[in-house]
């Protein structure tokens, strides 16, 4: 039998697991909408703002910058979309083998639970935020731009 504090530990350790799971499902749901509802409302407006005939260079070139702009931040957001899911399938993992180690009566073993992230993704989620924020600059210039 496993004493009181052994007990305590290994529920400690299902919950800590049962959490993670729900985030991980609630995490890939936000960061879907909000990758959704930030730039299809950006295309929206863009849409909204376009002409049948764009006059001149300069406007052409925002309109196309607009555009890879968005397409950018889609990019970049669902890479690191996948990344964060990643981390946290990772971390379930090993939280799911140590409990195990731990259920087989392995109280010895010191576990570390470090994922490793690569700079690439930091890089991602950076580049999703500097895009999103430059096609709202660039919309504003852009409806400027039109309606003169």
């Amino acid at each position: 039998m496993l004493d009181k504090d052994t007990v305590d530990y290994l529920q400690k350790n299902i919950d800590k697991v049962e959490s993670l799971e729900r985030d991980k499902s609630e995490s890939f749901t936000i960061w879907v909408r909000h990758i959704l509802t930030i730039l299809v409302g950006l295309l929206t407006i863009l849409v909204a703002f376009n002409k049948n005939k764009i006059d001149d260079c300069l406007t052409f070139y925002f309109f196309s910058s607009i555009l890879i702009s968005i397409a950018i931040s889609v990019i970049t957001g669902v890479t690191f979309l996948f990344h964060q899911i990643s981390n946290l399938k990772q971390t379930i993992d090993f939280q799911r083998k140590a409990l195990n180690k731990r259920l087989s009566g392995d109280f010895k073993s010191i576990l570390s639970d470090n994922v490793k992230t690569k700079n690439i993704y930091k890089i991602c989620e950076y580049v999703f935020y500097t895009f999103s924020l430059l096609t709202i600059i660039l919309l504003v210039i852009y409806g400027m731009l039109i309606n003169q």
